[in-house]
């Protein structure tokens, strides 16, 4: 009965305003509304609450979302490049150097200003003459040299082990710039070699070796891939399974159907080196697709292999990583689609340095360690100070993980790609737990240095369904799925992928529960 009063009473209001002028309507509105105020105090107060509310998050989401790094991936490859690649040096132990105002020596090192010398590979030399080389082995002040793995070489030629076995009498001397001398003659430096239990010297892989400490101090294998690839092909061993294979990717290639459903949204990760002469934009050495349905919130990680073999638009059928490094995002997200037939719709692109920063701006991280794993890391756990206990959890700072992330020696890519996905939960995880301040830490140390094509309107979209998404079940996957083991005889280590089975699998992964489309390309 009330509420017919008063409607009644707004129409009567509303008839009379027909015979004011407009002075008066403006005045009779005003008082309305103070009237309504008045008698809807409760409603108004809320209202209020809600537009400030609102109004703050906007103004919060602008702040951040103004420091990343929009750029179209057919754009990327330039501001990447200048932005990362060619400013800054991420050294030996971890940290991040801008070079970009520093006068360049004749040696091709730069001194800083409180007076440590760097090399472009990572390299330094203290002010105490001790040297941390590129990959983490280093010379002490007192001639002690410490290999990468933690085994020690002493000046008494004495050979310690990291776990305490010695061999005395190795006749192995290393002189001040880390060249190591051998009873048969030959010299090498400590980034070069491992040594083994019975005393034999163990050659690094060349690709693991700076060009200015392998052999003859040109060759690097990395720059050579394509060289060898053609060499390969010409073996007559190998010629029929490489040609074979060869055609089963471009049948895969030249289908033209790339998949999608609009309730699925795929967003590349990419974890990028800093580049070379032959891959300027840097291979991309992790690639995690993302991908959320949006209609069940359920979320998806598939790890794709780096090395995958594949065939690029415009290059010869090579490893997945290299996409990258030779057209930036976009040249690897048009190879991802065409051959495994997936739409992705975003991609977010980072490199080392950036990823170090994000695990220090959140405190660390906690990963459990295998017993490879922890012996692997030993050197490293003890350079940045945190006591060695072998197989269990560690808190890992940036440097650390880092390391972690990219252990290679020790077991299989596979195993590799499930320790950069085991980061992505533990970063997640954490995330979850932040205070505000932390929060805000973390975002304003880490999205200057993101690269990524979303829209800041798409973005605050998805802001609403972070919570929903951490605090559900993340799938994890690797594809290939089947495990293969690396191959030889393309000249490289490379994947040879059964597409039409693993296209199938990764399509079941993405589009369960959904109807997929589909658009030629």
């Amino acid at each position: 009965m009330e509420n017919q009063i008063f409607e009644n009473e707004n129409q009567n209001q509303n008839e009379s305003l027909g015979n004011l002028s407009f002075a008066e309507k403006l005045t009779e509105v005003f008082s309305r509304f103070a009237h309504f105020i008045s008698r809807h105090k409760i409603i108004t107060i809320v209202l209020a609450v809600l537009v400030v509310l609102i109004s703050t998050v906007v103004v919060v989401g602008n702040h951040y979302l103004s420091k990343i790094n929009y750029v179209p991936a057919e754009n990327a490859t330039n501001t990447y490049q200048s932005a990362e690649t060619r400013t800054l040096l991420t050294l030996s132990t971890g940290e991040t150097i801008d070079v970009s105002g520093l006068i360049k020596n004749s040696d091709g090192t730069y001194t800083l200003s409180d007076g440590r010398r760097i090399d472009s590979d990572g390299t330094i030399w203290n002010l105490d003459g001790s040297i941390v080389f590129y990959d983490g082995s280093y010379l002490r002040s007192d001639g002690i040299a410490v290999l990468s793995d933690g085994t020690t070489i002493y000046t008494d030629s004495t050979v310690v082990f990291q776990d305490g076995d010695c061999i005395r009498n190795t006749k192995i001397t290393v002189d001040k710039e880390g060249y190591a001398s051998f009873p048969s003659g030959e010299k090498s430096h400590i980034t070069a070699f491992t040594i083994s239990k019975d005393g034999k010297v163990v050659a690094k892989p060349t690709s693991l070796v700076s060009p200015k400490y392998s052999a003859d101090g040109e060759w690097n294998v990395e720059d050579q891939e394509a060289l060898a690839l053609e060499q390969a092909k010409k073996d007559p061993t190998l010629k029929d399974a490489i040609e074979e294979n060869d055609k089963k990717i471009e049948r895969n290639f030249n289908d033209s159907k790339i998949w999608f459903n609009e309730n699925v949204k795929n967003i590349m990760l990419f974890g990028v080196d800093n580049g070379s002469k032959t891959y300027p934009y840097g291979r991309s050495d992790a690639m995690i697709l993302i991908s959320v349905n949006q209609k069940t919130k359920k979320v998806n990680m598939i790890s794709l292999s780096r090395a995958a073999y594949v065939k690029i638009k415009g290059y010869s059928n090579t490893r997945l990583s290299h996409a990258h490094g030779y057209g930036g995002p976009a040249l690897a997200i048009d190879t991802i689609e065409r051959n495994y037939k997936i739409r992705i719709d975003n991609y977010v692109s980072t490199n080392f340095s950036t990823f170090v920063k994000a695990i220090d701006a959140i405190g660390g991280i906690t990963i459990k360690l295998t017993k490879k794993e922890a012996v692997a890391l030993k050197s490293k756990i003890k350079q940045n100070g945190l006591e060695y206990k072998g197989e269990g959890s560690y808190k890992l700072n940036g440097t650390l993980a880092l390391e972690y992330v990219r252990l290679r020696k020790i077991d299989t890519d596979r195993a590799r790609t499930q320790r950069q996905r085991n980061v992505l939960v533990a970063i997640a995880n954490k995330m979850v737990n932040l205070s505000v301040l932390e929060l805000n830490n973390m975002l304003n140390a880490v999205l200057p240095y993101i690269t990524t094509d979303l829209k800041k309107s798409e973005i605050l979209g998805q802001l609403r369904y972070v919570p929903s998404y951490l605090s559900g079940t993340v799938s994890q996957y690797v594809i290939p799925y089947k495990h293969t083991s690396l191959s030889l005889r393309d000249g490289f280590e490379v994947l040879l992928l059964d597409w039409e089975s693993e296209v199938q699998y990764l399509h079941d992964i993405v589009y369960a529960g959904e109807t997929p489309l589909y658009m030629e390309k």
